[in-house]
Formats: structure tokens, C-alpha cells, sequence
């Protein structure tokens, strides 16, 4: 297994939310285990100790660790000029300093199991092609490509010179660079996506009830085959995942067995659910 540059871009709005994704993956992580590097790529904008912070937390977890502000200027900060140009800059600094692949991991990525950055390298490292990442189908939904790679997968060393042309313009990268990245990708179950609406993005709850919004994903819906879900913006995936592995680990309470005469009937231990 070969190393992968794992990234992280944020601005102001994202600070906490990538605080909250690099506490859960130090809680994934064992102890000492530190063989991928990571780049942590702030808006300049965003201030000196919310950074430092997210760099000293992120730092320990990784061999290597850098730290870049990228000057988003005034007229392309928001949701996709921002990120446009931070892909831009970030995918051009990686490709004068690193030859390594490289994971664009968004603070609302969520790890879902432990082991998941070297599932991910793994998996690049059989991938027969450029870009490795979620394929995203359309139904046919004006001004949108039929299929795209989802914006946050797997790119080589080199992939600034072929994705900058694409990273201009109000269009969000990943949908206008369809039709370079799929026929360059493979379409990874490693990858669980889904967007949701618009001002309405994926909510989780162990259970749906009828009741909640729409937006609302039972955690039964994570697939399997899945070590990264994208998107969550409300940390709720985080804190679902949490409360099941501390139900896992947590000590069992001592069984005390009754006398056969207090033992409950069959039928009613059958009946209780499991």
C-alpha cells in the first residue's frame, strides 16, 4: 500500500465542521498509526487560531503534515467560485511539491469505519486509472452531465494540468469536468454519495421516524462496501457512528442468573426484538 495525500479544504463557515471530521478520525485512527500525509488547505480569510488549531489537531495523526492559506479573492468566495478556486490552487500546489495521489476529502466527508484511509490507498493502488471516486447519475436534469465524478475522489500528482481549464466559471468543477474525469475514473463503492436538495442536505438518524424531515437518512442506508460518505453538514452522521462504536466497546454488565422457577417462558424471550 502506497501512501495517499490526504486534503482537507475549508474556509470560516467550514471551521468547525472540519474541527468535528478531524476529531472523529483521530477517534478511528490506533495509536502510532501514521502512514499517510495530509494538507490542510484554509481560505486566508479564515483567522490565524481557528487555523492553528486545525492544524495542531490535525498534525499528530499523519508522517507528514502541511498547511497552506490560499487567498480566495472578494468576488469568488461563497459555495462554487470558493471552492473552484480552492481546488485550483490546492491540485497546483500538490502538483509542484508532491508526487503522491491525493484524496480531496470536504469537512462534510465523513470516514464511516476505522481502517478507511488505507482502504482508500489500496484501492488506488489496483486502480487502473487517474481518478478513483463516486460516479454520479443524473436523470436527466437540465444544464447537468448524464454521469460525473463526484468532486471529492481521488486524483494523481498530476491532476491540476488536466482539471484547471475546468475550475473557471460558475459551474462547479466536478460537474464541468464530466467529461475528462469519468472516462479517467473508476466508480468505487468505497464511495457512498449523496447530495439532497439544495438548503437541504442529508440529516442521519439511527432510525427514520414518520414524522422526520425528508432530508432525514437512517443509518441503515450506509452501504457495506462504504468507508467515506459524502455529504453530511450537520455532524449528525458523526454522532450516530460515535454512539455505535462506544455501544461496541463498552463493557458488558455482568449477568446474573436467576432460578429456574423466575426464568422468563420461551415465548416471551422470543418475542422480544432483537
Amino acid at each position: 500500500m502506497n501512501r495517499l495525500l490526504l486534503t482537507i479544504p475549508y474556509c470560516t463557515k467550514d471551521s468547525t465542521l472540519a474541527l468535528h471530521l478531524l476529531r472523529w478520525m483521530q477517534e478511528l485512527q490506533p495509536t502510532g498509526y501514521k502512514p499517510h500525509s495530509v494538507l490542510i488547505a484554509a481560505d486566508a480569510e479564515v483567522p490565524k487560531a481557528t487555523r492553528q488549531e486545525i492544524f495542531a489537531l490535525a498534525k499528530p495523526m499523519f508522517s507528514h503534515a502541511m498547511a497552506v492559506g490560499v487567498p480566495v479573492p472578494p468576488d469568488q468566495q461563497g459555495w462554487i467560485p470558493g471552492s473552484n478556486y480552492m481546488f485550483l490552487k490546492v491540485s497546483e500546489t500538490i502538483q509542484q511539491n508532491t508526487k503522491l495521489p491525493w484524496l480531496w476529502c470536504e469537512p462534510d466527508c465523513v470516514p464511516i469505519r476505522a481502517g478507511w484511509l488505507d482502504a482508500l490507498a489500496s484501492a488506488y493502488d489496483d486502480c487502473p486509472t487517474r481518478f478513483l471516486g463516486a460516479h454520479v447519475l443524473q436523470s436527466n436534469q437540465p444544464g447537468m452531465p448524464p454521469i460525473h465524478l463526484s468532486g471529492c475522489a481521488i486524483y494523481d500528482a498530476q491532476a491540476h494540468e488536466g482539471m484547471k481549464a475546468f475550475c473557471q466559471g460558475n459551474g462547479a468543477f466536478d460537474i464541468a469536468s464530466a467529461n475528462f474525469t469519468v472516462p479517467r475514473s473508476i466508480n468505487s463503492t468505497l464511495f457512498q454519495y449523496f447530495w439532497g436538495k439544495p438548503d437541504l442536505a442529508p440529516t442521519f438518524k439511527e432510525i427514520k421516524s414518520d414524522g422526520d424531515p425528508e432530508n432525514t437518512i437512517p443509518m441503515g442506508y450506509l452501504t457495506s462496501k462504504a468507508v467515506l460518505w459524502h455529504r453530511n453538514k450537520d455532524g449528525t452522521l458523526i454522532d450516530c457512528l460515535r454512539k455505535r462504536m462506544s455501544a461496541k466497546v463498552a463493557p458488558q454488565k455482568p449477568i446474573t442468573l436467576a432460578p429456574k422457577k423466575q426464568s422468563a417462558p420461551a415465548q416471551q424471550l422470543a418475542s422480544v426484538p432483537a
